[in-house]
């Protein structure tokens, strides 16, 4: 008898294909595979040399760029405040990998959205005023009284 044509069953709490639907169980199973793949990278980007460890975080950062898509999805933004954000929102994302706790409870998604989506409103905010005005500098104005010489 071959491998094949032999019944192996399943055992219990084992999920099989057939019993996934396609759409939800996709995305619940990328969902916990990007959730306990960035907490593994980041945990070895912690015990790990300087460059490597850089390595480590680009590959966390890359593999939680959905989340980027999530919150311009959530926010309802436009093609061009997308484009016009985009790097804001990656900013946040960098950051939220760097700031982040392999060690603590929090999971990393809720973690870097509040990073993302502050940077993203922050953007749309400048954006909406492009001008800043800073303080000025004051140059004290001198009288003409003052700058005549004083008679005795």
């Amino acid at each position: 008898m071959s491998i094949s044509e032999q019944d192996l069953g399943t055992a219990p709490g084992v999920v099989t294909p057939t019993d996934v639907p396609t759409e939800v169980g996709r995305a619940a199973w990328a969902e916990d595979t990007r959730r306990v793949l960035t907490r593994g990278l980041l945990v070895r980007a912690s015990l790990a040399a300087p460059g490597e460890a850089q390595a480590l975080r680009f590959r966390a950062l890359h593999l939680n760029l959905p989340l980027v898509v999530a919150v311009a999805q959530r926010l309802e933004l436009t093609d061009a405040e997308r484009l016009r954000t985009e790097h804001a929102a990656l900013d946040g994302l960098h950051e939220a990998v760097h700031l982040f706790d392999p060690y603590g409870d929090a999971e990393f998604s809720f973690f870097a959205t509040a990073f993302v989506e502050w940077r993203v409103r922050t953007a749309l905010r400048r954006a909406r005023h492009p001008i800043r005005r800073g303080r000025l500098a004051v140059v004290p104005r001198i009288s003409r009284r003052s700058a005549r010489p004083k008679r005795r």
